[in-house]
């Protein structure tokens, strides 16, 4: 496992503090890990399936819940 750097992750999330990285990370779906002393540790292979991948997360769509309509019929 190889680790991005703390400038790298400054870098990536534009947060200089932990805390700020990891709520970027978060609201992204980013796999990490917490340090000892709170900072995230991000492995590059989770960089690469997130910025080279291409498999970047989707945003989730939300709308009304019609589940209550039942099955649809035709």
């Amino acid at each position: 496992m190889t680790l991005l750097t703390p400038d790298e992750l400054h870098e990536l999330t534009d947060c200089a503090r932990y805390a700020g990285q990891i709520e970027w990370l978060d609201d992204r779906g980013w796999k990490y890990e917490k340090g000892a002393t709170g900072r995230p540790k991000v492995d590059r292979a989770e960089y690469e399936r997130h910025m080279v991948g291409g498999n970047k997360k989707e945003p989730v769509k939300k709308g009304p819940n019609t589940s209550w309509y039942g099955p649809a019929s035709s």
